[in-house]
């Protein structure tokens, strides 16, 4: 939330994906991107005022044409993400609306993986895992529920 005493203020929402390097011992930005996803006046809300990305500003230009090109909310958009899941160790996953170009998550996608099968005792985990993830689907289609009532 910014704005200025008394004359306003702006919401905005969205999604930094940077990239650091260390350099002789110091963690440094590489690349700092932001993609805002909703931009509103606060007195309006993003329901009846959603503004739309900002664009080129005459008297500050950019050092370089935009890497993306993109529309926010009402629309839709994820980033391509330059980094795989900590967890799982596997790319991300992206909806079907909104989703990067094939070309922007190839070039994000340089590591190289090799699969090794699970030992036997893992296959008589399955039942308790098989249940463990369908939890955590409830859960997840709990959470939309509860971020569709309170925002997009």
């Amino acid at each position: 939330m910014t704005g200025v005493y008394e004359q306003g203020g702006i919401w905005q929402d969205g999604i930094f994906e940077n990239i650091f390097v260390k350099q002789n011992g110091v963690w440094k930005f590489q690349n700092l991107h932001y993609f805002p996803t909703c931009i509103t006046v606060y007195d309006k809300g993003w329901t009846a005022d959603a503004q739309p990305a900002p664009g080129v500003i005459a008297d500050f230009p950019p050092d370089a044409l935009p890497s993306e090109v993109y529309a926010i909310y009402p629309k839709a958009y994820v980033p391509a993400f330059h980094d795989w899941n900590p967890v799982t160790g596997e790319p991300p996953t992206y909806p079907l609306t909104g989703a990067p170009s094939a070309a922007s998550i190839a070039a994000t996608q340089v590591r190289e993986t090799s699969y090794v099968a699970p030992p036997a005792s893992a296959l008589e985990a399955a039942p308790a895992q098989a249940k463990g993830l369908i939890q955590q689907v409830k859960d997840h289609n709990e959470i939309e529920n509860l971020e569709n009532a309170y925002g997009y």
